[in-house]
């Protein structure tokens, strides 16, 4: 029965069970459509197949994507078990969707800490309820996960709980999230030194149970660097190697003013709230230095996986500003002492709270404030002949070897020998290419491909097409939000073919066209 006792649970439940239904719908539009690229959509199916069939994840675009000097597996790239959780769901139910819910699922449950934290700090459920809608609604947040699927969108469920738990002396329970946290990848293991450095900063007394939890932190990032260095020689120091953050002082000169901006931005987007308590601000240190002295312009934009790790950070930091803007007496001559207005405490959540309904990537009705972006909502319903591209993709058996477009691996991948033709586009240089990178003598018995990539699928494969047959081709149209109430239909080609196959397509759609000029965003290959 509703009552205001229960009122904050029941509207939680309804906040986590909207955003996740929503986000799950949305991001699986943008699959259905074939927007999303082998990085990383395609490289988390690819993984969690290879981990149900062999026990690893593996993985071949980081392979193609480094001219074959990285390893397959993926535990080269990224210590991330939590990887095996995405597996055990899709072993349950195997779709690509499954992964799409477990991402928004885990995403939207931070804002159950967000709320704890809150009303531990704030004392108010109805700042508290606020805050935790401040979570879920921020711009960043649902632009990441907006974007394929992703370790890091366990970040903030874990760091909030994790924290929330050590504030209130629940240690056993707050290890427990902090182990979690180390499970999600390695660059974690920073957020939880840095977690704990914040957290005595707030209470010194915990001193020994800093050094008796979290001393562990620095010390399994370097047996994990040691992980690497064996199963990827060539990776070096992670925080410094270029294929990785390629941390230097002298970057801090590059892409000056997106920098600025990226910070002016992320602070904006908190009413700079983190400011008001400075303590509030040790956990934001460690994204600070990879975004400012990393070697990847990515690093300081919205578009991809990493606001997972400063947005929980910066929430954290909002809810102390909050505190310090309660705590702020009013001069007793001011007008709005007389008036007895809202106290500011009260009056900045709800203004935020409009300020992301405008600009919320949902329906972004400001695009300017967007572009270039690819990660908001363009898509809204799937492509209007989805059964036949299905049908399409199941003529590829189980165990087949692969070849397909970027946009397209993600719907075909059968295991480690499935490859993609990379398009790797950097949004802030401009740079755009094809990347092709095969074993040797490699002939896939199956290619699936748009119009745009034959030539490269002939230069990549010396037998195509004069030993391949044409299996099925399939012509579609998806709807596209191209500004305020502007909806273009985009059409798109796919062809199917099999090595040795000489008889007549199986499936054609009515009306074949050769569209060479379908958009191919995709982002940089560098991690």
């Amino acid at each position: 029965m509703f009552s205001r006792q229960n009122s904050p649970a029941l509207i939680l439940a309804a906040g986590i069970a909207v955003y996740t239904s929503l986000l799950t719908y949305l991001s699986w539009v943008q699959y259905a459509d074939l927007r999303t690229p082998t990085f990383d959509m395609g490289v988390s199916i690819q993984i969690v197949q290879t981990i149900i069939r062999t026990g690893l994840p593996y993985e071949t675009a980081n392979w193609v994507s480094s001219n074959g000097t990285q390893s397959f597996n993926f535990f080269g790239i990224h210590f991330s078990p939590v990887r095996y959780l995405f597996a055990g769901a899709y072993w349950v139910y195997p779709s690509a969707a499954t992964l799409l819910f477990v991402q928004a699922l885990f995403v939207s449950l931070g804002s159950l800490p967000a709320y704890k934290l809150s009303l531990h700090v704030l004392g108010s459920k109805r700042i508290s309820l606020l805050v935790s809608g401040l979570y879920l609604l921020i711009p960043p947040i649902i632009m990441s996960n907006l974007y394929d699927v992703h370790e890091e969108s366990f970040v903030p469920v874990a760091l909030m709980s994790a924290y929330y738990f050590y504030t209130t002396r629940q240690y056993k329970k707050s290890i427990l999230f902090f182990v979690f946290m180390g499970l999600i990848q390695e660059s974690v293991d920073a957020l939880i030194f840095f977690a704990a450095l914040q957290l005595i900063a707030f209470n010194f007394n915990d001193f020994r149970q800093f050094l008796r939890d979290h001393v562990a932190a620095p010390v399994a990032f370097v047996l994990e660097n040691r992980l690497f260095l064996i199963i990827n020689p060539g990776a070096g120091f992670i925080p410094l190697a270029p294929q990785a953050y390629a941390i230097s002082p002298l970057n801090i000169l590059n892409h000056v003013p997106q920098k600025v901006v990226y910070w002016l931005v992320l602070l904006g987007l908190t009413g700079f709230l983190p400011l008001q308590n400075k303590k509030a601000l040790i956990l934001v240190i460690p994204w600070f230095v990879v975004s400012v002295f990393g070697g990847n312009p990515d690093f300081s934009v919205f578009f991809f996986q990493y606001n997972f790790i400063i947005i929980p950070a910066l929430i954290i930091g909002m809810i102390y500003g909050l505190e310090k803007l309660q705590h702020k007496p009013l001069p007793s001559g001011s007008i709005a002492f007389r008036l007895r207005m809202i106290p500011l405490f009260k009056k900045v959540p709800v203004v935020l709270l409009i300020g992301y309904l405008l600009f919320t990537p949902l329906y972004p009705l400001f695009s300017p404030y967007l572009v270039p972006g690819p990660h908001v909502v363009q898509y809204y319903l799937p492509p209007s002949n989805s059964t036949s591209l299905d049908q399409l993709f199941n003529m590829v058996p189980n165990n087949a070897t692969v070849l397909a477009s970027d946009y397209l691996f993600s719907h075909v991948i059968r295991g480690l020998g499935s490859y993609p033709l990379l398009h790797v586009n950097n949004f802030t240089s401009g740079t755009a290419g094809t990347m092709i990178h095969l074993p040797d003598n490699f002939k896939p018995d199956y290619i699936l491909i748009f119009p745009i990539d034959y030539n490269d699928t002939v230069i990549a494969v010396k037998s195509f097409p004069s030993s391949y047959g044409l299996l099925g081709t399939v012509i579609g149209e998806y709807p596209v939000l191209t500004g305020f109430g502007s909806i273009q239909l985009q059409k798109f080609q796919v062809s199917l073919y099999q090595s040795g196959y000489s008889g007549p397509p199986k499936l054609v759609s009515s009306q074949i066209i050769m569209i060479r000029t379908m958009n191919c965003n995709s982002r940089s290959v560098a991690l």
